[in-house]
């Protein structure tokens, strides 16, 4: 028997099995000196390993190690008909190059909101970085792809799966994947696969998306009292289909300023330096509010104010809870004033920012009036996937949302009274 020394600095010395002995017991007397043992092994490979060194460490880990990333892709609400990263995965072989021959899944209900699952997902692919590698049509709840991955040992790849949904009478339907199991060889025996059994996000399919964004109007941080002023302004976007609004709900933070129902105005515009029409005001308006004094003298008002239109300002019933539809890939300005009305008790300062909410409003396909029946209704909208959408009875017909999980974000605005 013959075996190969290898030190760190690349020397090799084919020895007799004495001499290696003799080798190691006299390494002991050297501090710091290092030797890794390789032993060198015979015999053809079935899996493809050729290219690969073709030594095995001892002593060794022939395991597959995956990781499953749980923060990227984010749980989301995506859209119908495109491919949308679903899942992020790497695996690492241990200290023995793998080939790595199937990859199993299976399909999960979301985390929340509308169950889902196998009938509402339509097709996958598998990527590694940017390289397709597999892809299959979901009809099982348990899809594999068949692959011929090769991973040198102690190194790493990373993987995408996409996914397409399929077009469903209701939606808001989601999914979410897991990674259930994987087959990997080393020189033809499986190996054992550590790292399963966390499930990735959750996605939940509509067929457009309202997409929200603040817009910047008075940089100076300053508005005036005793006079209508703006307190935020924001755009909401369809896309790529069109969506309508129902709700819309602020939360206020005030020092030493007063506010009434009948002081607040909601105006929409196509141009982001108009104020444009009057969708909102007065009794349109349902305020929620805590108001209290601190040791200082100071009159802190922190509230929720409830926002229902009235689109054409001509509605006699209050609050109006008309709907908005926009088109395909419209952008609408809101802008929201109010009467402020300073205490005169010390400095005032107002700050707003839109709402939207925290988590789903129900686990069934529901009208608009059953999402405001919920405690999660700040942003009550709908994707439109129903038909006769422009009429003012939409909605009564399911398929609204709460706004949880819509994208975009609004920073409180904060303003100090002149």
């Amino acid at each position: 028997m013959e075996t190969s020394i290898k030190t760190k600095v690349g020397g090799s010395l084919a020895v007799g099995t004495r001499a290696v002995l003799s080798i190691l017991m006299a390494s002991t007397f050297f501090v710091g000196a290092t030797f890794a043992l390789m032993m060198t092994t015979g015999g053809a490979s079935d899996d493809g390993l050729s290219n690969f060194a073709n030594t095995k460490p001892f002593p060794y880990s022939e395991d597959l190690y995956v990781t499953i990333n749980t923060n990227d892709p984010p749980s989301s609400l995506v859209l119908l008909y495109d491919y949308v990263t679903a899942a992020k995965f790497s695996l690492r072989a241990g200290n023995a190059p793998l080939n790595v021959r199937t990859l199993n899944f299976q399909i999960l209900e979301p985390d929340g909101g509308l169950g889902g699952g196998l009938p509402y997902l339509y097709y996958l692919r598998l990527y590694e970085s940017d390289r397709l590698i597999a892809d299959t049509f979901v009809n099982t709840d348990t899809p594999a792809f068949a692959v011929n991955e090769y991973i040198q040992g102690n190194s790493t790849k990373n993987y995408v799966v996409k996914a397409s949904f399929n077009s469903v009478p209701e939606s808001g339907r989601g999914i979410r994947l897991k990674l259930s199991d994987a087959a990997a060889f080393y020189r033809g025996e499986q190996v054992a696969v550590q790292g399963l059994g966390k499930p990735f996000n959750s996605f939940s399919a509509v067929k457009s998306l309202p997409v929200i964004e603040h817009v910047t109007y008075n940089p100076n941080g300053q508005i005036t009292s005793f006079f209508p002023s703006k307190l935020i302004k924001f755009k909401l976007t369809a896309t790529p289909r069109p969506f309508s609004l129902y709700k819309l709900s602020f939360d206020i933070f005030s020092k030493n300023v007063y506010f009434r129902n009948s002081d607040f105005y909601l105006y929409e515009a196509d141009d982001q330096f108009a104020d444009g029409n009057l969708i909102a005001r007065g009794g349109d308006f349902i305020t929620s509010s805590l108001t209290t004094t601190t040791s200082t003298g100071d009159l802190i008002t922190a509230g929720i104010i409830d926002t229902y239109l009235d689109i054409n300002d001509d509605n006699p019933e209050t609050p109006g809870r008309e709907h908005r539809p926009l088109s395909a890939f419209q952008t609408k300005y809101y802008t929201l004033k109010a009467w402020v009305i300073p205490t005169y008790s010390g400095s005032s300062s107002v700050s707003t920012t839109l709402l939207t909410d925290e988590w789903f409003a129900n686990t069934q396909a529901a009208n608009a009036e059953q999402i405001d029946n919920d405690a999660h209704n700040d942003f009550i909208w709908s994707d439109l996937n129903f038909e006769l959408y422009s009429t003012s009875t939409a909605t009564n017909n399911v398929g609204w949302f709460n706004g949880f999980r819509i994208p975009g974000f609004i920073p409180r605005s904060q303003f100090i009274m002149q």
